[in-house]
């Protein structure tokens, strides 16, 4: 089944963040969802360990490089979708994560070093496709973007990555505080949604939940039009 691989070799850009909000809002969705974590730090597989949830996405760890294609192939074949978030530098494991890829997502503010990491992982999915002779579907996803308007520099970075033949995505994740409370409560936005405590102070997560909910909607698609593509040919 497809993977996700979310990639950015520059940390901070909200590689686990994403990861997390895309797993638990398929898998609230009915998609049967894994998420391969393969960050050193292993946040995603505390989350999953620690959480309570009964959002149904299974969360793995696995950030050893000589197991990290063996974990990758074995959720392919239970899993309707398995993701993978991958530690914030350039690596042989990133490069045997993209290797396994049907969809690289690489998550970025609308910043000049962000812009820079997202040219590293472009320039690294060329020498992989090389390498295997296959083409890797690839997306910019812009993060943390204010709901409300298209500021000057993402309308330029936006302009520049479609002049050199980068695709992004329509949806944007925005600037939520409903995100950045996923970690601490243990929940998905579902759930915290739901929990009037958490709801008052995660503040718009109904926002927040609509939001991912249009990211997974806009990914899945892209994975069904995938495979409707390869059985036409």
């Amino acid at each position: 089944m497809p993977v996700v691989v979310f990639a950015n070799p520059k940390g901070g850009v909200g590689k686990s963040t994403t990861s997390l909000v895309l797993g638990t809002t398929l898998a609230a969705m009915g998609v049967a969802t894994s998420i391969v974590d393969a960050d050193p730090r292993q946040l995603l597989r505390r989350w999953g360990e620690q959480s309570n949830t009964t959002n149904p996405v299974t969360i793995i760890g696995s950030s050893d490089e000589d197991t990290i294609l063996n974990t990758i192939d074995d959720r392919a074949q239970v899993d309707q979708v398995v993701i993978v978030d991958l530690e914030g530098t350039a690596s042989r494991l990133t490069s045997y994560a993209i290797s396994r890829a049907d969809l690289v997502i690489v998550p970025m503010q609308a910043t000049a070093p962000d812009a820079d990491g997202a040219s590293e992982v472009m320039s690294m999915m060329r020498q992989e496709e090389r390498a295997f002779r296959r083409k890797i579907d690839a997306r910019i996803m812009f993060n943390r973007t204010n709901p409300a308007i298209v500021t000057k520099i993402e309308r330029q970075l936006i302009a520049d990555l479609k002049e050199s033949g980068v695709v992004t995505l329509e949806t944007r994740l925005n600037q939520r505080q409903a995100y950045s409370l996923i970690f601490a409560a243990f929940k998905s936005l579902a759930e915290m949604e739901v929990d009037p405590d958490l709801a008052h102070h995660a503040g718009g997560v109904t926002k927040a939940r609509k939001n991912a909910e249009a990211l997974a909607a806009e990914v899945y698609d892209i994975l069904i039009g995938q495979q409707e593509n390869t059985g036409a040919a």
